[in-house]
């Protein structure tokens, strides 16, 4: 089970940078062109925010309750989460990284709905999200 959570969580980040690459690219389209705000990037940001909730959710349940280099980090004796950078890039770094992206999208989400121009706001808050994500990747252990 937890090798099936692990697997998913790997390969749905490649949906979630395809879709979010996309939204900005679109968004960013839209905002130089003066394109109003269509029902595909609607739709296309809602099933973006699905996605990236079910990957918060699965990465929640892996640090909390089987990743060795989660919460159990930190009550491992031999571990010095803070003094081994690759415990750390995990049980910290990532986690922090990527819980501020996934306010970024909500927020960029949420104010998107109500803005005057919702492209402009998806790309500001949608590109400072795909940055953090793109910092948060744990490279040295794909």
């Amino acid at each position: 089970m937890v090798q099936i959570l692990q697997t998913f969580h790997s390969h749905n980040r490649n949906l979630i940078l395809l879709l979010l690459i996309i939204i900005v690219v679109v968004s960013f389209i839209g905002l130089t062109t003066k394109k109003p705000w269509s029902k595909f990037q609607k739709t296309l940001t809602l099933v973006h925010l699905i996605v990236i909730d079910i990957q918060f959710a699965i990465g929640m349940v892996l640090y909390i309750a089987f990743s060795p280099f989660g919460l159990k980090a930190f009550n491992n004796p031999d571990l010095n989460v803070m003094k081994d950078a690759e415990v750390r890039v995990i049980a910290i770094e990532h986690l922090i990284l990527m819980l501020v992206a996934w306010i970024l999208i909500h927020m960029g989400y949420s104010k998107s709905k109500k803005a005057i121009n919702p492209n402009q706001t998806v790309v500001i808050y949608y590109t400072l999200a795909l940055i953090l994500i793109f910092a948060g990747i744990p490279w040295s252990r794909l």
